[in-house]
């Protein structure tokens, strides 16, 4: 499985996985997240020179994952790394977040 460099985690790109799934493999589980909403943060300093969004994952409510930076693959995608959060817990399982923020600078 080909590795995504974090360049190429962009807006667009996981915009149209939404609903797809991205396995995490930890020491000893597997475990299936859904990605359930990509949502751009917008405001002001949202420009050709930066990016900023998040993106809302849904998992099983039998497995709890910690904050940490976890590997994920995907089938489009592949593999790369990514630091999640978890947020919240829903009757259907547990939710997790990753923020992205970052400044594009300028070729010279």
């Amino acid at each position: 499985m080909k590795t995504m460099p974090i360049e190429e985690l962009t807006f667009e790109v996981f915009s149209g996985l939404i609903n797809t799934s991205f396995r995490v493999r930890t020491t000893n589980k597997t475990v299936e997240l859904r990605l359930a909403e990509v949502t751009r943060s917008g405001g002001p300093a949202d420009s050709a020179a930066n990016e900023s969004f998040s993106l809302l994952f849904h998992g099983p409510g039998d497995q709890l994952l910690p904050q940490q930076i976890l590997t994920l693959e995907n089938a489009q995608m592949g593999r790369f790394d990514l630091f999640i959060v978890p947020v919240g817990k829903t009757a259907n399982g547990f939710e997790y977040q990753a923020i992205f923020n970052r400044l594009h600078y300028a070729a010279k």
